[in-house]
């Protein structure tokens, strides 16, 4: 398996980044607490605009993402954008039951390719119910 430190190029990088963001996505989707955490540093942070606070370290990551992969399933509904520095943003659609956002994620890797930090945008306009 290729490894974060063999990607000499801002292209491989953006490619590993797009490959994790992936990753991630599967893991809340198959509800696999393990390896979402295993997506992120031990320093991480997530910022989501629910919670007037942020989340860091992987400690209070599990405390957040216990509930979100019981009950949440995540879709990429646009191409996941690249820069040209460690970041990426992808527009996503986050289904929990009866509810559906329309959300807009950042997420910015460390020098390990893992991520550091995953703010996810979104406001009151962007939720709809459904069913």
């Amino acid at each position: 398996m290729r490894q974060f430190a063999d990607c000499g190029t801002q292209v491989e990088r953006l490619e590993w980044y797009r490959a994790m963001a992936r990753r991630y996505i599967e893991a809340v989707n198959s509800g696999d607490l393990e390896g979402v955490l295993a997506c992120f540093a031990e320093d991480a942070e997530v910022w989501d605009p629910v919670f007037e606070r942020g989340f860091f370290g992987k400690r209070a990551l599990r405390v957040f993402y216990e509930p979100v992969v019981t009950r949440t399933q995540l879709e990429v509904v646009g191409p996941i954008r690249g820069s040209f520095g460690n970041a990426i943003a992808a527009p996503v659609i986050a289904r929990i039951p009866g509810t559906e956002v329309q959300v807009v994620t950042i997420t910015r890797f460390n020098d390990a390719g893992l991520v550091q930090r995953y703010e996810a945008y979104w406001g009151p306009d962007d939720m709809k119910q459904t069913g």
